[in-house]
């Protein structure tokens, strides 16, 4: 036989073994991406504070045979005790969603399991932000079980920047209150609870409205502004805000309204000052 047609009979033979070892290996390492995804195991992740309501977000995932076998989301108070089982605040979030935290969690848990893909479970209706949370914290759970790394993982849940939250309206006093509150590295930096009056004028700078006020009610409001300001950087949590103030019941609600609508901002790193309407009048 001719060398050259040998040497180009070797050459052919090479060059079509050598494409169909890069096909093979190809295949190879896709089946393998998709198999092994995910590593046995038990994998948590949380945020690391409480929200604007008292809440913190959780989520525990156990991986079997490299598929999510079970999921978990919920949230817990300072107390441990879990949102979904809170009767109270499931029928407050049902008027006006028409979902709560017992059906949006399970609704949640058993779409991860079916989909598999964190990326395909869509947000439930009325229930936006918890879906948004439950992604977050799914994301870092999966994270770490594509590693194999079973230490809890901790989620930053405010962002950096300053966070504003009042009413839209002054009040039939004349005053309108309002809350600031400051995040410097993922924590609670400061925060300031005050009242303006159209003349841009501060409660706690004015003297007569303090005098007359704990005349009557023995607080005023340079204590109560002072005392409820300090209660975030101090506890990083709202949960752990004074169940009652005496003498200033009605300023202690609106500490927490505010507050929770600043923080809720401070969440999803949206600057703009939160609008909220006065509240009605206790009848």
């Amino acid at each position: 036989m001719n060398r050259k047609r040998i040497l180009a009979m070797v050459a052919a033979a090479t060059l079509t073994f050598t494409i169909l070892s890069g096909c093979g290996s190809k295949s190879t390492t896709q089946t393998s991406t998709t198999a092994g995804k995910y590593k046995d195991g038990t994998y948590k992740a949380a945020y690391d504070k409480f929200d604007g309501h008292g809440w913190k977000a959780q989520v525990s995932i156990d991986v079997k045979d490299g598929k999510i076998a079970t999921v978990n989301f919920d949230y817990v108070d300072k107390d441990g005790k879990l949102k979904s089982k809170n009767t109270g605040y499931e029928t407050a979030m049902k008027k006006v969603n028409k979902v709560g935290p017992a059906e949006y969690t399970v609704t949640l848990d058993k779409a991860l399991v079916e989909k598999q893909d964190i990326s395909k479970v869509e947000a439930v209706t009325g229930a936006t932000e918890s879906s948004n949370n439950f992604k977050k914290l799914s994301t870092a759970a999966l994270d770490n079980s594509a590693k194999g790394d079973t230490k809890d993982a901790v989620v930053r849940l405010y962002k950096d920047g300053t966070y504003k939250a009042e009413y839209k309206d002054f009040d039939s006093h004349g005053w309108k209150e309002q809350f600031e509150v400051v995040i410097k590295d993922g924590s609670i930096a400061s925060s300031k609870f005050d009242a303006v009056n159209k003349d841009g004028k501060l409660k706690t700078q004015d003297a007569g409205y303090e005098e007359s006020m704990k005349k009557v009610t023995k607080i005023g409001p340079v204590e109560y502004s002072d005392m409820l300001s300090k209660v975030l950087p101090e506890k990083q949590n709202i949960g752990e805000a004074p169940a009652t103030l005496t003498g200033a019941t009605e300023s202690l609600a609106d500490f927490k309204s505010l507050a929770a609508s600043a923080l809720d901002n401070a969440a999803q790193g949206k600057t703009e000052t939160a609008l909220l309407d006065l509240p009605k009048p206790a009848k």
